[in-house]
């Protein structure tokens, strides 16, 4: 089969700054179209030229990028118009089977609803509205253009309340959850366990890594304790302050800064982790959850981000807000079974898994016949 992939954003920014990697290859998206191309389908990705990688890439599928028009108005990181995509899918439209467009509130989608409706299902993320400009952009186009243009497209959500969120606006809401998925090839459980715990994300305020510090720190207090590490991949503006802080903390030893790494670096920190620490003030559907479980590495985490269900609901971890040494203390005392759960639910999670899944939604939405 032939799939085109509409994932504008390829990573998330700060500040609205958008930071060009050396290749894009550790991408949701990018990991989603390998997890196609194992099961055999032909895959094209349509990007936003800001995002295009600093190198040459080969990553074995073709990847389009489009400039963007009137980017002043038209934020490439929230609501990107790609010039020139719909007169490229007006064209291209018959070479492809299947159109999986991410998001509801995109240009993109709404231009593959006009164009290619029998052939599109979006695949939604957003469980609220975008604040930008007091959210009224996002209630718009939600309220208006979406009632309108898009009511006949089929939705697939990544979480619950996503799936919530886009039933007030769209009726055909698929009852399938297909969260992002984590590269199977990439993310490999071990059954060897460390002392330690990962941290992986931007190292900005809202991640509130400064927390997981102080909190480590006292956990690392017992004596019994006192020898387990810290690991925090990621870079940002923050790194300085929180280097500043661990030498007020007094626990240099116990804490390593890898920077920012590529997944198949990082992979191997996460796996056989005591757990993976997650204590953000704004996230969504949270990635790096998926490829912590298909580690088969638990989770200590709040309940913020919107897959904090799953990790609940199966016994991945513990999802508590305001987290504490307590906390840290039972994810040490009950890893094997954590670890265990993480193991039995892997294989929905992989990107294989969540490609398997969109596939089962889009022949169950009539767009593709089995």
């Amino acid at each position: 089969m032939r799939i085109l992939l509409v994932n504008l954003l390829l990573h998330s920014s700060e500040h609205g700054l958008i930071t060009r990697r050396k290749t894009n290859d550790h991408t949701m998206i990018y990991t989603l179209a390998r997890g196609f191309r194992k099961l055999g389908h032909d895959v094209t990705i349509v990007a936003s030229e800001e995002y295009r990688p600093l190198e040459t890439e080969n990553p074995g599928f073709e990847v389009v990028y489009f400039n963007s028009f009137l980017p002043s108005v038209f934020s490439p990181v929230l609501l990107p118009w790609p010039k020139g995509f719909h007169r490229w899918l007006k064209k291209k439209k018959n070479e492809f089977d299947l159109v999986i467009s991410s998001e509801v509130f995109s240009i993109a989608s709404l231009t593959a609803s006009i164009i290619c409706n029998n052939k599109l299902l979006i695949w939604h993320e957003m469980a609220f509205f975008q604040k930008k400009f007091f959210k009224l952009p996002a209630k718009f186009w939600y309220n208006i253009p979406t009632r309108m243009l898009m009511r006949k497209i089929p939705v697939v959500a990544r979480s619950e309340e996503a799936q919530e969120f886009i039933s007030q606006f769209m009726p055909h809401i698929s009852d399938v959850i297909v969260s992002h998925g984590a590269d199977e090839d990439i993310f490999i459980p071990t059954e060897i366990r460390k002392d330690s715990f990962v941290s992986v994300s931007q190292l900005v305020k809202r991640k509130q890594i400064d927390k997981m510090l102080r909190r480590f720190a006292a956990f690392i207090q017992s004596p019994q304790r006192s020898h387990f590490r810290l690991d925090i991949v990621g870079d940002g503006p923050e790194k300085d302050n929180l280097i500043r802080l661990v030498k007020e903390l007094g626990i240099e030893n116990n804490v390593i800064f890898h920077g920012f790494r590529f997944h198949t670096e990082w992979a191997k920190i996460t796996a056989g982790a005591t757990a993976m620490l997650i204590d953000t003030a704004q996230d969504n559907n949270m990635l790096t959850v998926s490829e912590s479980i298909v580690s088969g590495t638990p989770l200590l985490m709040n309940s913020l981000p919107t897959n904090a269900d799953y990790v609940d609901i199966n016994n991945l971890g513990i999802v508590k807000d305001n987290w504490g040494p307590k906390e840290m203390e039972e994810m040490a005392t009950r890893y094997d079974e954590f670890h265990r759960n993480c193991l039995s639910v892997r294989n929905t999670l992989t990107n294989t898994g969540t490609a398997s899944l969109l596939l089962q939604v889009a022949t169950e939405s009539n767009i593709i016949h089995g």
